[in-house]
């Protein structure tokens, strides 16, 4: 009797440290990579982030971008919106390299304390998702290239081709 209560302790105390690590894994913060991809150095992409994003058989990839409030008229109506002021905002882009096109899947606003302002949350579904031509010497351009050069050679991308003239 004392082996068999031995056993089943043994047993239930591995199945904690099991649960324990699993849970751990899942939870598991990823370091992000984020690099300057605008010339006012408010606008940064997480290299980290991007990965393949099915999109009817082409090469798309999905990738995060960090945009700081640049204060301007856009950004002061966006505040408004809001009812409170953003401090950054992430945006979920999806990328189709073969076509040139850029999609915004997910955005979130975030305070001067690094809390995300409910009511500017959204994530669309990929079938609603709105396509547009990336227009040249644009920071989507640079969005474009830096996702699809980067998975293209799966290297670490630290310089992208940034707005230039």
């Amino acid at each position: 009797m004392k082996i068999r209560k031995r056993v089943i302790l043994l047993g239930l105390s591995l199945g904690i440290i099991l649960s324990q690590f699993i849970m751990y894994e899942n939870n598991k913060a990823y370091a992000s990579n984020w690099i300057t991809i605008s010339q006012d150095g408010k606008s940064f992409i997480d290299t980290s982030s991007i990965s393949s994003h099915y999109c009817l058989g082409n090469n798309c990839y999905s990738v995060w971008l960090k945009h700081l409030n640049k204060g301007d008229d856009e950004d002061k109506e966006i505040n408004a919106y809001l009812g409170k002021v953003w401090w950054y905002k992430k945006v979920q882009y999806v990328i189709n390299c073969q076509k040139k096109e850029i999609a915004t899947k997910s955005i979130a606003f975030y305070d001067l304390h690094d809390e995300p302002i409910t009511e500017g949350i959204k994530t669309l579904p990929d079938y609603n998702l709105s396509w547009e031509s990336v227009i040249p010497e644009t920071i989507g351009e640079g969005i474009l290239n830096t996702a699809c050069i980067y998975q293209q050679n799966n290297t670490n991308y630290t310089n992208p081709y940034l707005y230039q003239r």
